[in-house]
């Protein structure tokens, strides 16, 4: 599936795809870390380093998601109802923290609902969201 030519190393581009199949959720940051420690020469990563790396984050259950509490937490900082303005919120998500990319901002906009007065019911994404992660697991 990664390993193409069954050589035992994958491109380092594709170290997030495997993480993500294991159920973790790093960074950006946190991936080019990881490619990094574990890149070989021509800039691929073996399966033999990556696995203890990759069993490590699991059993100290790193990188996972944000639980719905923390994001409606992050969401309350920004509005204090349940709506937030479309331009506003996707300011705050292209240029803080880990910027989304237009790919990201297209994908996102494509599931959310935005009333005629630009407002996103993040109470509704945010649910939704947490019940289709949920249903792939």
């Amino acid at each position: 599936m990664f390993d193409e030519d069954c050589d035992g190393l994958i491109e380092t581009e594709d170290v997030g795809h495997v993480l993500r199949s294991f159920g973790l959720n790093p960074s950006q940051t946190e991936l080019q870390l990881v490619s990094e420690q574990t890149a070989k020469k021509n800039g691929r990563v073996s399966f033999e380093d990556l696995l203890p790396r990759v069993v490590s984050a699991i059993q100290n259950e790193e990188w996972k998601d944000d639980t719905p509490k923390q994001i409606h937490a992050a969401f309350q900082v920004i509005t204090s109802n349940n709506y937030v303005q479309k331009d506003t919120l996707l300011q705050l998500l292209t240029s803080i923290g880990e910027p989304l990319t237009p790919q990201e901002v297209k994908q996102f906009l494509n599931h959310v609902s935005i009333r005629g007065n630009g407002d996103i019911d993040w109470v509704a994404y945010v649910k939704d969201t947490c019940e289709m992660i949920a249903s792939r697991d």
